[in-house]
């Protein structure tokens, strides 16, 4: 169960978790450092679990990359409201699963997708469950 949630962390940027840890993480460089290799393992993994090629893991490393710093924009936009800043974390989602769609086989953009909805539902469980 551990692999799937990865692999939707992975697949939805970590958006959710980083607009929790934002301000933390805005004034912490080293927790951002520490950050680092974690993703570069989780990289990894996905490489392994979808058996990408190396052309694949470079095109998606690029696309992760475009995509942290687009997150971290809006993180950083004081000028954006809880609401607003949730809607363009949706649209970066959503830009992120169009870009996995042209990167990735369609059989493996099913397991990313089967991985990341297993993984929503069972954090859904777990937030139900701390109530």
């Amino acid at each position: 169960m551990m692999k799937k949630h990865w692999i939707w962390c992975l697949g939805a940027g970590l958006a959710f978790g980083l607009m929790a840890a934002a301000p933390a993480q805005a004034a912490d460089k080293p927790a951002e450092a520490a950050a680092r290799p974690k993703a570069a393992q989780k990289l990894k993994e996905l490489g392994v679990e979808l058996d990408l090629t190396t052309e694949q893991k470079a095109k998606l490393k690029t696309v992760l990359q475009e995509q942290k710093d687009k997150l971290k924009g809006i993180r950083q936009d004081a000028s954006l409201g809880k609401v607003e800043k949730a809607a363009k974390l949706r649209e970066v989602q959503q830009g992120l699963a169009d870009k996995l769609k042209e990167i990735l086989t369609p059989e493996q953009y099913a397991k990313w997708e089967k991985a990341r909805n297993e993984a929503q539902a069972e954090r859904k469980a777990n937030r139900q469950q701390k109530r």
